[in-house]
């Protein structure tokens, strides 16, 4: 995955491969002269016999300041943080906020939960650890203070369902929040629903 977007990154054939190393899937002709994305991002748990672990999507990362958080990543963090302080995640979406005077820039995390925290900064510390201690990246970026901790923006039940009700149309069991971009558009498309439906409740 580090090759994935420069101007000549390796193939690897499945005897090449290493365990606990993402690799994004291309299929390809046996004569290796054309391929495609596949768009998921495999872990190999195992290479005798190849047992492999799907840890994402390609399109599901966060680089936007060299910290290369994945899904999988991002997830692991909320498990970390539901454990430490009792509380439950329906959705969530991940998109960086951009730097603002005296405020650095940082991830935003769009989350819905089922339970929330008692303690919001602890339930927010503990996202932050978990990334620190599992992701090199992210460390080194965060040291340098490239970007902050992050921000956790609590969303009211069914936030998330209103927002793909208002961009899909028809909602089925296989439509699904993108859990991460590194664009604005989703973060912004769900804040700002949600204010637009608070102005009209008033």
């Amino acid at each position: 995955m580090d090759e994935l977007r420069t101007e000549d990154p390796r193939r690897y054939t499945i005897e090449d491969v290493e365990p606990d190393v993402r690799y994004a899937i291309y299929v390809t002709t046996c004569s290796g002269l054309w391929s495609y994305e596949v768009g998921d991002v495999v872990r190999f748990t195992g290479t005798s016999p190849h047992r492999i672990l799907v840890a994402g999507r390609t399109n599901e990362m966060l680089d936007k300041y060299g910290e290369a958080v994945f899904a999988e990543e991002a997830r692991a963090a909320l498990n970390f943080a539901c454990h430490r302080t009792g509380a439950r995640v329906r959705d969530f979406h991940i998109a960086p906020r951009t730097a603002e005077l005296n405020r650095l820039p940082a991830h935003q995390w769009l989350i819905e939960f089922d339970q929330e925290p008692a303690h919001m900064d602890e339930f927010t510390s503990a996202l932050d650890e978990y990334l620190l201690e599992a992701n090199r990246h992210y460390q080194i970026r965060r040291e340098a203070r490239a970007f902050d901790v992050p921000e956790v923006v609590r969303l009211p039940d069914g936030a998330f369902y209103s927002w793909l009700k208002s961009t899909k149309g028809s909602v089925s069991g296989q439509t699904k929040v993108p859990r991460m971009s590194e664009e604005r558009s989703i973060a912004n498309g769900v804040l700002e629903l949600m204010e637009t439906k608070r102005d009209c409740s008033l």
